[in-house]
């Protein structure tokens, strides 16, 4: 057995106090601590597999999209426009750049849409971009990179989104208030 599972498994423990500290023991505490374990699940077969399979996506976008039918602390209309928009921007992508991500990547944001909502897709979008840019120019730095391979997306989507469900309206909120300044 890898010491991979350990570390992820304290991890996932540590990740659900921080979600309980952070919203207490509200509805949308379930919601963050099921989208969490489907991130972590499908961030640890991306970074293995190069692919994020549609039996654990699809379900899972479902079942979130039945809890928003009940739990939208947003409006459900948010978190319905931003699982379109998340998808859409990701399809072009995918598009435009010839194949440059995986369709997978497109349907796992379906699944963001309908967890953190339309403004905070948009923000996990951008932070899951820098961050996977950032690891690639390190990575390339080390060694460990060719200039032209592939990386899995779906782990830097994942962490981007927990974090910006969690923290992400501040920083929403500081970033508008920094472009109306300007």
């Amino acid at each position: 057995m890898s010491i991979f599972y350990p570390i992820v498994e304290v991890m996932t423990g540590i990740l659900f106090c921080i979600t309980w500290m952070q919203m207490g023991l509200v509805p949308e505490f379930f919601i963050s601590i099921f989208a969490s374990s489907v991130f972590i699940v499908l961030s640890i077969i991306d970074y293995e597999s190069y692919r994020l399979p549609n039996i654990i996506v699809m379900p899972s976008t479902l079942a979130l999209l039945l809890a928003r039918f009940f739990i939208h602390p947003l409006g459900f209309f948010s978190y319905i426009s931003g699982a379109l928009i998340g998808f859409l921007l990701i399809y072009a992508i995918i598009i435009f750049s010839k194949g440059g991500m995986g369709f997978g990547d497109a349907k796992l944001f379906l699944f963001v849409g309908f967890y953190v909502g339309f403004s905070q897709t948009i923000f996990t979008l951008v932070l899951a971009s820098l961050l996977g840019a950032l690891m690639g120019v390190l990575f390339m730095i080390m060694g460990r990179l060719q200039k032209r391979a592939v990386i899995p997306f779906g782990p830097f989507i994942g962490l981007s989104a927990i974090v910006v469900h969690l923290y992400g309206t501040p920083f929403i909120t500081w970033y508008m208030k920094l472009i109306i300044l300007h």
